[in-house]
């Protein structure tokens, strides 16, 4: 056999050298300019109010137990026994659960006056944990016990509560319990009992409040639908004189509204800045003041964590090292995706905290034009990664932010109309009447900023907002049904025909029956 050329063998030889050197200089120009740090614990964040106070002093340890006592009738769990309650029409035996649950009821209101509910953030929860715990993150798996398992290895008696399991359900136990209460206040209130109608009223407004101490956005915007449902169960109360709280109970329930803690405050944000703030040290390399560029495997993985899948090119370790630099000098550094998350967060805090009636969007549009923008290239996808796919959606958080307030001033407005009433013997000739005594001042409308429109009509009060048009046309309306409170959109619209105004009280009669 002929032996290969001596020309050939140096050929072949300069040509791996040649790859081998390429393959090198490639691998430098792909070593991160700047190294991975993560020195900032998003979850220690948020946990701590909450685990700064013993759980003995939170008010999940107090309700844990009531729920624990109640006979939920063979049901697997509480929330099926509390939807089943829910949506109860033998209105004998639902009240014959109450009567004997009235001590546990009794324990579930003085612990919802504690400080803290004690919301405690999770990645993994290990069962048993008897917390109340939120989940977040991608943990499509977890699940929330309570307890996890009966101790003995016996039948499980279903006729008692054994165990709680909630997979990616956030909150829906305290708004199950809220409503749990207001139905109990309908049933004292009919009975004549408006004292313990009370109590469960502020029972749910502290619910709410305890919430809403929670700093990520999901759980405050729970808080606020709580809030809303016990506004307008408090209202409904006041619209049967058979029904309405006495005077004595009118005067705890003002002193209750006037709690500064019970006032519905704008969101904060602090979550998810939190948030955005520890997944971008995943992504970024860091250079020491903040800065840095998006690195190839904190890309990947987080793509795989939220299920999006990447072309199968960043599967080959071959090519992976050519792709790193490339990715980087597409995308934006770490601190101008930092800098336009940080300017909508600050916008949407603007907006919240302006007068509703003089909103300016130009900031918040033009964030969420750089964030939500896409032309179908991978520039596009790239530049403020990660931003496209988990900066939240703002414009319904601020609107609702301004209903829920003045939800609130409208009902503190109610409960002191129906003060003045029972004390004088009539309703007042103007708003001003209850002013300081009952009122520290006159709710505004929110359309236009004035104090809420009143008068007598055939000796009762009538409430009007100019609706969105601002024009005042004392209280007309076409409509012929309730508007569950008053809902605001961006155009300053609401579903009151143009030309009218948004009647608030009196009540419409419910023409479905």
């Amino acid at each position: 056999m002929t032996p290969a050329p001596r020309k050939s063998f140096r050929s072949r030889l300069l040509l791996v050298l040649v790859l081998l050197t390429f393959c090198v200089f490639i691998a430098i120009l792909s070593f991160p300019r700047h190294r991975m740090v993560i020195d900032y614990d998003f979850l220690a964040e948020i946990n701590a109010p909450s685990l700064a106070v013993p759980e003995s002093e939170r008010a999940w340890t107090g309700l844990r137990e009531a729920l624990l006592g109640m006979d939920i009738e063979g049901r697997e769990s509480i929330l099926e026994f509390l939807n089943e309650l829910d949506d109860e029409t033998d209105a004998v035996r639902l009240a014959a659960w109450f009567d004997r649950h009235d001590e546990l009821l009794g324990d579930i209101r003085e612990a919802l006056a504690r400080d803290r509910l004690g919301f405690v953030h999770a990645m993994d929860i290990p069962r048993g944990d008897d917390r109340l715990v939120l989940l977040m993150g991608f943990e499509r798996s977890a699940v929330m016990s309570l307890p996890s398992e009966p101790e003995d290895s016996g039948e499980v008696d279903k006729s008692r509560l054994t165990s709680l399991e909630l997979s990616n359900r956030l909150t829906v136990l305290p708004r199950m319990l809220s409503r749990l209460l207001l139905e109990h206040a309908v049933m004292a209130a009919n009975q004549g009992r408006s004292d313990v109608a009370v109590a469960d009223i502020i029972a749910c407004l502290n619910m709410g409040r305890l919430v809403c101490q929670d700093k990520l956005l999901i759980s405050q915007l729970m808080g606020y639908a709580i809030l809303s449902e016990t506004y307008q169960g408090l209202i409904e109360l006041m619209v049967d004189p058979e029904t309405c709280p006495k005077q004595a109970d009118l005067q705890t329930l003002a002193r209750a509204l006037a709690d500064p803690r019970l006032a519905p405050l704008p969101i904060d944000l602090l979550g998810e800045r939190a948030m955005i703030r520890d997944i971008l040290q995943r992504l970024y390399s860091d250079d020491g003041s903040g800065n840095g560029v998006l690195q190839l495997e904190g890309f990947t993985s987080f793509s795989a964590g939220t299920g999006n899948p990447l072309p199968r090119v960043f599967a080959y370790g071959l090519i992976r090292p050519l792709l790193g630099p490339a990715m980087a000098s597409l995308a934006d550094s770490r601190a101008e995706v930092s800098g336009v998350a940080e300017r909508g967060f600050l916008s949407a805090e603007t907006l919240m905290t302006a007068d509703p009636w003089s909103m300016d969007w130009t900031e918040h549009d033009a964030v969420a034009g750089l964030i939500s923008s896409n032309n179908g290239g991978i520039r596009s996808t790239l530049q403020l990664y990660p931003l496209p796919l988990l900066f939240p959606s703002f414009e319904a958080m601020i609107l609702r932010s301004h209903e829920i307030r003045f939800e609130f001033e409208f009902v503190t407005l109610l409960v002191a109309l129906h003060r003045f009433r029972d004390l004088e013997g009539g309703w007042p000739e103007t708003l001003d009447a209850l002013v300081p005594e009952f009122l520290s001042r006159i709710p505004s409308d929110p359309h236009d900023g004035q104090p809420l429109r009143y008068r007598l009509l055939d000796g009762g009060p009538m409430l009007w907002s100019v609706g969105p048009d601002g024009l005042d046309q004392s209280g007309f309306t076409t409509m012929e049904e309730d508007i569950p409170g008053l809902r605001l959109e961006r155009e300053r619209s609401l579903i009151t025909p143009p030309g009218e105004d948004l009647l608030l009280w009196p009540r419409f009669e419910d023409s479905s029956d």
